[in-house]
């Protein structure tokens, strides 16, 4: 039996199944081809919705990302306090969301950067930035939901914010704003 192996520095030849031609969807739709199955259709997408629905078949239980106890996270209410801070400063222009990144989730990121280059192309506004009220609760454990008031250009501004422990740190994977 002999194996090939690849020299260090060779390019792999391009892996990506091939595209769906429109005449391949005429037929499928016309019923003269087999429909592709649901691992077929994955691969040949541009994005990775089982991932993006947070089912991810690729990720180990034993090293992926691990839940971690309340007893083994800091103190919720000072943690919200202070992100909550800094969420306020990027909100208003005045810190990057790359800051942030380590403690939001992906989508709560993207939410971030969106708002965050708005607010740099709207220029300072007038007014303090600051937060207000924090108040947080913990239904579950290592689980903690909090409400922010908080002042943005002199406006106040209610947030809320949901957040899970995982890998020994406290990470928000929901965050919604008036």
């Amino acid at each position: 039996m002999t194996t090939t192996l690849q020299r260090v520095g060779e390019r792999r030849p391009n892996q990506m199944p091939p595209v769906l031609s429109s005449e391949e969807v005429s037929a499928v739709l016309r019923g003269e081809l087999a429909a592709p199955t649901a691992g077929e259709l994955r691969a040949r997408l541009a994005t990775d919705y089982a991932r993006r629905c947070g089912v991810d078949e690729d990720v180990d239980p034993m090293f992926g990302p691990q839940h971690t106890p309340s007893a083994a996270l800091p103190d919720a209410r000072v943690w919200v306090q202070r992100f909550a801070l800094a969420l306020v400063e990027c909100l208003d222009g005045r810190r990057p969301p790359t800051q942030l990144s380590r403690h939001v989730d992906a989508d709560v990121l993207g939410r971030l950067t969106r708002r965050y280059r708005t607010a740099l192309r709207r220029g300072p506004r007038a007014g303090l930035t600051r937060v207000r009220r924090v108040r947080v609760c913990e239904p579950c454990d290592g689980v903690a939901e909090a409400a922010v008031v908080a002042r943005i250009g002199g406006r106040p501004t209610p947030i809320a914010l949901r957040l899970n422990g995982t890998d020994g740190r406290w990470v928000v994977t929901v965050l919604e704003m008036l």
